[in-house]
């Protein structure tokens, strides 16, 4: 069977989604996948009412009506930010995750911890991060060993080094337009 588009949505996790959190674009990530977990994020966002709810009573029926549950998670959200809100939610056995944007992944515990980024002295820039690979190997590592190449940087050494190319094919490429030395707009 061809899977549909589904959004957020899980084929039986409920509430499974994404909820606006206090700030400009930002979110956190919830799912819930027992009835402890939705006990637990009711308490939490301080609307036991919700765990007594027939339409909630269970996994099937939280998910029949999830609808129901995601304005009532996204007041609680909107007051907080996304760590707050996954601080708080995992805290009690809740599954959440917030939203990072690249700028928060440079400061983020969790990727410090596992050296997601390399930094990289950038000729002109200095030390800028460059993203590791997402695994390591013990015996083969992924080392990142110099920042990536200035436009055209390294033309004569592909042209040149790895294709065999003379210095005439190179300008005849460059004079055709299939290459160049100077990006589009001359800047």
């Amino acid at each position: 069977r061809e899977r549909m588009r589904s959004g957020n949505d899980h084929p039986w996790m409920a509430p499974h989604d994404v909820f606006p959190c206090a700030g400009d674009d930002a979110w956190v990530a919830i799912g819930v996948e027992s009835e402890a977990q939705w006990l637990a994020l009711c308490l939490v966002i301080g609307r036991a009412d919700l765990a007594g709810d027939r339409r909630f009573a269970d996994g099937g029926d939280r998910h029949a009506h999830r609808r129901g549950q995601l304005e009532p998670i996204a007041e609680w959200t909107r007051s907080r930010t996304p760590l707050e809100a996954q601080t708080t939610l995992q805290a009690a056995g809740v599954a959440a995750g917030a939203a990072l944007t690249a700028l928060d992944l440079l400061s983020d515990p969790h990727v410090a911890a596992r050296n997601g980024f390399n930094f990289v002295d950038v000729p002109g820039v200095g030390p800028a991060p460059y993203p590791r690979a997402a695994f390591t190997m013990s015996e083969t590592p992924v080392p990142i060993e110099k920042a990536a190449p200035g436009f055209a940087e390294d033309n004569d050494y592909v042209f040149g080094t790895l294709l065999g190319m003379t210095a005439a094919e190179i300008a005849a490429f460059e004079a055709a337009g299939v290459t160049s030395r100077i990006p589009l707009g001359g800047h």
